[in-house]
């Protein structure tokens, strides 16, 4: 069970023989690569394996270093090797892109008219400047709409300016008779 020098001694019928055998039990090259990562698009993940400077790694795409960087979706995976022992471990690696959130280009329109703002995103947390959190919210006054849109653990942002415009107010006055000619 451990290692060390093992010894022997065998007698039969009078006769005895000695027998001993050296027993090493080697180390395991144990690494933990972690829990799965989730990370949004664009960020990259670095996976270290560094066991000791004598072991040698070999990762999924065959790779030999002791670390690795992942940018994208894929299963990151690594065998550690030391005096011919070995040792694996995999993790998935999940890159989500950003959530849509693009409210479109400014908007003038007259007083009189709705204005409804839609956040693109299906399935996402909604949140506007107005403190609303819904996908979709009315504009009733004229300023800046900010929304942040989260789905995944990645964020995205978009501002749009909304201008109600006055309706003129028209007064002709009173209706008016005169006579033909007048």
């Amino acid at each position: 069970t451990t290692s060390g020098t093992y010894d022997v001694q065998v007698t039969k019928n009078g006769c005895t023989s000695f027998d001993t055998i050296q027993v090493t039990f080697k180390e395991i090259p144990v690494i933990n690569l972690g829990p799965d990562v989730e990370v949004c698009e664009g960020d990259q993940t670095t996976f270290n394996a560094f066991h000791s400077a004598s072991a040698t790694y070999l990762w999924h795409d065959n790779s030999t270093n002791s670390t690795y960087t992942s940018s994208t979706t894929e299963e990151v995976s690594v065998t550690v090797s030391l005096n011919g022992c070995t040792f694996a471990d995999t993790v998935q690696h999940t890159v989500f892109p950003y959530p849509a959130t693009n409210l479109g280009a400014d908007i003038e329109v007259c007083e009189d008219q709705d204005v409804f703002l839609f956040a693109q995103e299906n399935n996402a947390t909604y949140l506007w400047n107005t403190t609303e959190n819904t996908q979709q919210i009315q504009a009733t006054t004229s300023g800046t709409y900010d929304v942040q849109v989260t789905k995944n653990g990645c964020t995205s942002f978009d501002t749009i300016q909304v201008t109600f415009k006055e309706i003129p107010v028209i007064n002709l006055g009173p209706d008016v008779e005169v006579c033909e000619g007048d």
